[in-house]
């Protein structure tokens, strides 16, 4: 995670000497950014692994398959959580361990329901038709991403001494 960090500093400030204004748009946006980032690194990853277990390894499609999403999940979840959506509350990591599953196996259902749907009844061209509905299900994505699964919680400390705040000066 520390050598992704650092390459991504890196792209930063070569991105920032090179073009300061658009530099200056993705900060603004920089969640958004970072959560394409970290959804393309996991795409990427994926491939590897499936390149490394299939390819390199002689392994059979089916499991290499599998064991390359189990670790691209692995990768994408953790780099949503604590970089792109910077959530590093452990307390509630099992539940949106799960409820990140849950999503990423609906929008696997979901992809290939809407693939079927766009190139064989539409007759969509199928690249088209992966790159719209990745579009779609990426927004709707990050939208649960952040407002849901990754969002930023209050403690019961902080509510607690807002309440005493309000109650003093209120």
């Amino acid at each position: 995670m520390f050598v992704f960090i650092k390459i991504i500093n890196l792209c930063k400030r070569r991105a920032h000497s090179l073009a300061p204004r658009f530099s200056a748009y993705l900060t603004r946006h920089k969640e958004l950014v970072k959560f394409f980032i970290a959804g393309s690194t996991a795409g990427i990853a994926d491939l590897l692994f499936l390149f490394i277990l299939h390819g390199l390894l002689k392994m059979s499609i089916v499991p290499a398959t599998s064991i390359a999403f189990l670790l691209a999940f692995i990768v994408s979840f953790n780099l949503q959580k604590f970089w792109a959506f910077d959530n590093h509350d452990q307390k509630y990591f099992g539940h949106q361990l799960f409820t990140y599953l849950a999503v990423a196996l609906v929008n696997l259902y979901l992809n290939g329901h809407a693939m079927y749907i766009m190139v064989n009844h539409f007759k969509v061209w199928y690249i088209l038709a992966q790159i719209i509905v990745a579009l779609v299900l990426g927004a709707v994505s990050f939208i649960i991403y952040k407002f849901i699964i990754f969002r930023k919680r209050q403690s019961v400390e902080t509510k607690n001494s807002e309440i005493k705040n309000y109650e003093i000066n209120g």
